[in-house]
């Protein structure tokens, strides 16, 4: 692996449901055919982040990580699946390799909903609503490193606000985005304002 020279700087807003994932739906369902049987538990999660300051040159991904799993005896939090609301974030390969959907984000009484769709046919779509207090949030006190599928290792590290919230509903065509609506997040947060530095170690040997 080569280190980066280039750290990259980003800001955004996020929302991040964790989950609890069987290990058959993982094997079964959502793993590549790459990590078949490497599957090593730990928690999953659901992240829909909007990168950028200003809303003419911000985008938005949806990423699901189904847990850890082994790769050359080291645990690794995998993103398996993603799509992004822009071709250019598409280019760019934060974090992992993205698909295009077009992205609709509603405010009504207090709630969000954020959807992705292709052809005008639904790919995911949450309906998120805060609660609660704000409070600090780091890497230092959250912390897992992201591996892509090609092997590539995103270290990263990041502060921001966060506050609690609540998923009011969830959607997910399955063919096109993991069946999550079957299981219920232990936690979600929405984490605001964070500022990140991610460091990109490549894997030459893919």
């Amino acid at each position: 692996m080569e280190k980066n020279k280039n750290i990259i700087k980003i800001k955004g807003d996020a929302y991040v449901y964790v989950y609890k994932f069987d290990e058959d739906f993982v094997e079964e369902s959502v793993a590549p055919k790459s990590l078949r049987e490497k599957f090593d538990g730990g928690l999953g999660a659901v992240i829909v982040a909007t990168y950028g300051e200003k809303e003419s040159s911000s985008h938005t991904d949806v990423y699901f990580i189904p847990g850890k799993f082994d790769i050359d005896g080291e645990s690794r939090y995998i993103i398996t699946k993603a799509y992004t609301s822009t071709e250019e974030a598409k280019a760019e390969g934060l974090f992992c390799k993205k698909e295009v959907a077009d992205l609709r984000v509603e405010e009504t009484d207090g709630a969000k909903t954020l959807s992705f769709t292709k052809n005008n046919r639904s790919i995911f779509s949450v309906e998120t609503e805060d609660w609660g207090f704000d409070f600090p949030i780091s890497s230092d006190v959250i912390h897992f490193p992201l591996m892509s599928i090609e092997g590539d290792l995103w270290n990263y590290i990041g502060k921001g606000t966060a506050k609690f919230t609540k998923m009011n509903s969830i959607e997910v065509r399955p063919s096109k985005f993991p069946d999550v609506a079957q299981y219920t997040p232990l936690a979600s947060v929405h984490i605001r304002d964070f500022e990140m530095e991610v460091d990109l170690i490549k894997n030459n040997n893919k």
